[in-house]
């Protein structure tokens, strides 16, 4: 047993300002086509696959397109995205620096794919902070099981007593807390309408990253 602390970060909304590009992603693709979306579609989208959410789109829509190339379109937007414009979110890399300079170890624990995770984390300039970076697609499970932030503490040689997990998602937060990781549920504009329900799960609450070095000393 080791008392070593350790911090694993979700990605989007956490260190990144990015769940936009996802809740955005079905209204800016069927504009790019010449298409006005309907309402509430990214409530249908959001349950899908991208494969999935270009065929429905193509059968609604009428889209004069093979799924492959509607498929190409959204990894290109959403490649450009995360290559070229996400920022991070408020005061991070004067965070992530400051836990480094301590010796703390930290990782990244994400559902979004590896390419788009290193091209994103390399272009806001904080990816040597992190040592692993987990994809749940890599580990073949999602955060509604442990098995991303066991990996992570492993990696890291932290025991879940003694790791904090960053999350700004009520399901993540559940899992995490369940298997006996120490919470930090973050405020993200995306997820307001959870704000209360992550404040009373997690065993912290920061509405900035900022304040993550009142809580892990």
């Amino acid at each position: 047993m080791t008392n070593k602390q350790g911090i694993i970060f979700d990605m989007d909304g956490t260190l990144l300002d990015s769940m936009h590009v996802w809740i955005n992603l079905a209204d800016d693709m069927l504009k790019k086509l010449g298409i006005t979306p309907k309402e509430q579609i990214y409530d249908i989208a959001s349950v899908m696959s991208l494969k999935e959410a270009a065929e429905y789109f193509i059968d609604l829509y009428n889209i004069p397109k093979s799924v492959d190339e509607v498929l190409d379109m959204i990894h290109k937007h959403i490649e450009d995205f995360y290559f070229n414009k996400v920022q991070t979110k408020e005061n991070a890399k004067e965070v992530l620096t400051y836990f480094s300079e301590k010796g703390v170890p930290m990782s990244v624990a994400t559902l979004t794919n590896k390419h788009y995770t290193v091209g994103a984390l390399k272009h806001c300039e904080i990816f040597d902070f992190f040592h692993p970076i987990l994809t749940c697609g890599e580990i073949g499970h999602y955060k509604t099981e442990p098995n991303i932030f066991y990996e992570c503490a492993k990696i890291m040689k932290t025991e879940p007593e003694n790791t904090f997990v960053i999350e700004d998602s009520l399901y993540a937060i559940k899992t995490a807390k369940k298997y006996g990781f120490i919470t930090v549920g973050i405020a993200d504009k995306n997820a307001e309408k959870d704000r209360e329900k992550i404040k009373k799960e997690a065993d912290f609450f920061i509405e900035n990253l900022t304040e993550l070095k009142d809580v892990i000393k």
